[in-house]
């Protein structure tokens, strides 16, 4: 018992010098909703494709926030992939109990992975932030999946991707943040195939 009331006396510090993380965090539980990594506005840059009924491949799953995020704007099933030890705790943790997702605890190394986890599990929508392995996706058949949301941190590897998604029939538009919160910019990259 000892050591949850540290525990809790911790956070009460954090949430006293900060506020705003204590209020953010709040409305999170209220809704049921596991909060976002790092206070990203998911929103901002997923808003541009509907989940609704759809099977969400989530490459770079964090511990759930965006599983958590595809599932409430209607997704049917979602296959979170993430190797982060820590993240996937925390994920069993939050939604481990969520008959909707599939939870695979591992890293993607390669183009021949995500083949493989497209061809066993048939996404209708592909999502990938895999901090610099995006670059993976040009060893990928993306003609397979209709729909990508990828999320790159350079510009030269978004030129790249971008260019790569066209010459195999998409359509991409762009979202950018980033710069002006202070963060590194996020390009985020939709891709629509015909």
């Amino acid at each position: 018992m000892k050591l949850k009331l540290s525990s809790l006396e911790r956070r009460l510090k954090v949430y006293s010098r900060r506020p705003d993380k204590l209020v953010k965090k709040g409305l999170c539980l209220l809704q049921r909703r596991v909060p976002p990594l790092g206070g990203e506005n998911y929103d901002w840059h997923w808003k541009y494709l509907s989940f609704r009924n759809k099977t969400v491949l989530d490459l770079g799953a964090d511990y759930g926030s965006t599983a958590d995020y595809f599932l409430r704007n209607g997704a049917s099933k979602v296959i979170a992939v993430e190797g982060n030890k820590n993240y996937a705790n925390k994920f069993y943790r939050l939604l481990g109990n969520d008959k909707r997702i599939v939870y695979l605890p591992m890293w993607i190394c390669s183009g021949k992975t995500i083949d493989s986890l497209v061809e066993l599990y048939i996404p209708d929508v592909v999502k990938v932030d895999i901090e610099g392995q995006e670059k993976l996706l040009l060893d990928v058949n993306v003609g397979r999946v209709k729909e990508w949301l990828v999320e790159t941190h350079m510009e030269q590897l978004y030129q790249v991707i971008s260019k790569f998604f066209v010459h195999n029939g998409f359509k991409v538009s762009t979202v950018e943040y980033g710069k002006t919160l202070g963060a590194p910019q996020i390009k985020v990259l939709i891709a629509k195939g015909g």
